[in-house]
């Protein structure tokens, strides 16, 4: 009998053991659930204040933003006049080229990119250390790859398909063979005169630049519904 009771004894503490265990688990499992509630709830107010902000007061910065990083703003050249001799007779016109420019925002390779276009353009190892340099600004928004090429070289540029690189096409000056250039004088590539004729005449000779305005997505090509606004150039 004392035996029964003793073993009686045990199971009714092993019972009343087990339930406190029981207990401090269900406990336990209720704060963590609280804690997980808790915390869910402060990350989705977290959330929804930054959903609030953004929309708010923080919506002009970030609108700007956007859109400054898909508008591709790009000038185009007006053609500067004709200088003629007495007779009528061209001796200094603009004929059209092509200038290849890059975005280096879009460039994901700078050092591949620099040396598949100095392949096609003939540059020497330290003019595509440059370039690649030049690609690799990324806070940068235009850089100028090769200017004045004729049709046939932009062409073979342009079939590589990198991605970044651009073109339009931009007036170069042209004086007629057995001309006195020294007298007619020069251009820089921007199409200012730097002596001569064409300095004297800078501001006659000089047209109106136009713009082009577009939205571009994130490989840099045209977005055909954005609205683009172009403004011809004035000869």
């Amino acid at each position: 009998m004392q035996s029964i009771a003793v073993r009686q004894a045990r199971h009714a503490r092993t019972v009343r053991h087990l339930k406190r265990e029981s207990v401090d688990v269900d406990q336990t499992m209720r704060t963590r659930l609280r804690l997980t509630v808790a915390l869910l709830a402060v990350l989705s107010l977290a959330l929804a204040g930054r959903v609030i902000q953004l929309k708010t007061w923080d919506r002009a910065g970030y609108l700007a933003a956007s859109i400054d990083q898909r508008t591709r703003v790009n000038t185009i050249r007006a053609s500067r006049g004709v200088i003629f001799d007495r007779t009528g007779n061209e001796l200094a016109m603009s004929v059209p080229t092509t200038t290849i420019w890059a975005d280096p925002r879009a460039i994901l390779d700078p050092a591949g990119t620099a040396h598949a276009l100095a392949g096609m353009l003939a540059l020497d190892a330290a003019r595509e250390a440059d370039l690649a340099a030049k690609l690799g600004q990324k806070d940068a928004k235009f850089t100028y790859v090769a200017r004045e090429l004729s049709k046939e070289s932009a062409k073979a540029v342009l079939s590589l398909n990198l991605t970044g690189i651009y073109s339009y096409v931009e007036p170069a000056r042209v004086v007629e063979s057995g001309v006195a250039e020294a007298v007619i004088g020069k251009t820089d590539p921007d199409g200012v005169g730097t002596s001569g004729l064409e300095l004297q005449y800078d501001d006659i000779l000089t047209g109106v630049d136009g713009t082009q305005i577009r939205q571009v997505d994130s490989k840099g090509q045209s977005i055909a519904a954005s609205d683009g606004k172009t403004v011809q150039p004035v000869p």
